[in-house]
């Protein structure tokens, strides 16, 4: 089963929540704001938590295997930037998964 882009999001955005972001948090990153970068929200702890959140809520909703850690190359960190560039990243993971 694929979800979609908007279901990726929703994912997202309650992996986030269930990181203890704050509504301000919340709305930074929906607006736009780096996730994960120099200026991003989240520091390196959170994100690894965010990658397993993610790879498992996904598996979940899915219904198939889904391991971010296993795509890890140099461009990996690049895909958390912000919302879309991680929304993107994920739908088109899930496509070749």
């Amino acid at each position: 089963m694929s979800l979609s882009k908007d279901n990726v999001e929703q994912i997202l955005l309650s992996e986030l929540k269930s990181l203890g972001l704050d509504d301000g948090k919340i709305k930074q990153i929906t607006s736009g704001s780096d996730i994960y970068s120099d200026s991003g929200l989240l520091d390196s702890a959170c994100l690894v938590s965010l990658i397993a959140g993610l790879c498992e809520r996904i598996e979940d909703e899915a219904a198939q295997e889904f391991d971010l850690f296993s795509c890890m190359d140099g461009n990996f960190l690049s895909h958390f930037k912000n919302m879309n560039t991680l929304t993107d990243y994920l739908v088109g993971s899930l496509n070749y998964a």
